[in-house]
């Protein structure tokens, strides 16, 4: 036999009682120090990284910027080895064999093209809209 209640509840009663379930739904918001957006309180910034004063983690766009910067210096630095290094004569032949011409792999071309599309990739990420932060604190039928 199942389990029943004693006594009647009241329809005040049981609203009371479910009402508590959607306090947890709505967290209280404030306004970052550092940039202004809404966060959620007691915890870390999403869109700048802060924590009070400290920089707790790096942002998304942070990373973004940083691996730009990082393949710009790569570029730059290869570009200033080429300018310095000077022109190479031939090498001498030492044997009266011909030498035999070998096929040779461009291995400049494949890396050109790696960095290129890790560059359209980046463009591509930065241009999709992404999904708000307060996005996930709204009930389900607000969605």
């Amino acid at each position: 036999m199942a389990a029943l209640p004693k006594k009647k509840i009241s329809k005040v009663r049981g609203k009371t009682r479910r009402s508590g379930s959607f306090k947890l739904l709505r967290p209280t918001l404030i306004k970052c120090r550092k940039c202004g957006s809404l966060k959620v309180a007691h915890s870390v910034c999403p869109s700048c990284g802060f924590y009070g004063e400290l920089k707790a983690i790096t942002t998304v766009s942070e990373k973004r910027v940083t691996a730009l910067l990082k393949l710009k210096k790569k570029e730059e630095a290869k570009k200033a080895k080429e300018a310095k290094r000077p022109a190479s004569p031939k090498p001498r032949r030492t044997s009266k064999q011909p030498v035999e011409k070998k096929p040779t792999a461009t291995k400049k071309e494949p890396v050109q093209e790696e960095k290129k599309a890790l560059k359209q990739a980046l463009e591509k990420k930065s241009k999709t809209p992404r999904r708000s932060f307060l996005s996930f604190f709204r009930r389900k039928g607000e969605r």
